[in-house]
């Protein structure tokens, strides 16, 4: 086993992230390209940092893929931008339900500026392969915004050695 280059996608509409009541409103990432990485796994961890006087709640951290074909997007949210870094509306709880995999929950208690941190979770282990193309979704339920800065997301490959 060997690691290859760590991966920081941009994260720029995570900072303040809204609340969503039912997690269907959230911050998606840009694709992650396996095609030329070609990592047997991505271990992925998260720094989530609540808001201002957050209410109790959860954060949660969803990973969900293309199309086997490589080239597919499923049309999973309501403007069409599966993959592309941003904010993201999914069209409603059986798309949450059917499409996406659930890698990380944690409990948010009401403590302002409070960080989590997601301990590495793997992509293989979650699709039973890495995709050629994935990307992870994040949402909350805590009234308040994300903080407006320290929330990020890594992701580190995993490859095989050759001796």
């Amino acid at each position: 086993m060997q690691y290859g280059t760590a991966l920081t996608p941009t994260v720029t509409n995570l900072q303040s992230l809204a609340s969503s009541s039912t997690f269907l409103s959230g911050w998606t990432s840009a694709w992650i390209d396996n095609t030329t990485t070609l990592a047997l796994d991505y271990l992925v961890t998260a720094n989530i940092a609540a808001g201002t006087t957050p209410t109790a709640g959860s954060v949660r951290v969803y990973a969900y893929c293309q199309h086997s074909d490589g080239s597919t997007a499923p049309d999973l949210f309501s403007s069409g931008t599966e993959g592309t870094e941003g904010t993201a509306t999914i069209t409603d709880t059986e798309q949450l339900d059917a499409s996406f995999v659930l890698l990380w929950s944690s409990s948010i208690d009401t403590t302002t500026n409070d960080n989590y941190t997601m301990p590495a979770r793997s992509i293989a282990a979650a699709f039973g392969q890495v995709p050629r193309k994935f990307a992870l979704f994040i949402a909350h339920d805590t009234v308040a915004a994300l903080r407006s800065t320290t929330n990020a997301v890594y992701l580190d490959p995993v490859l095989q050695q050759y001796t």
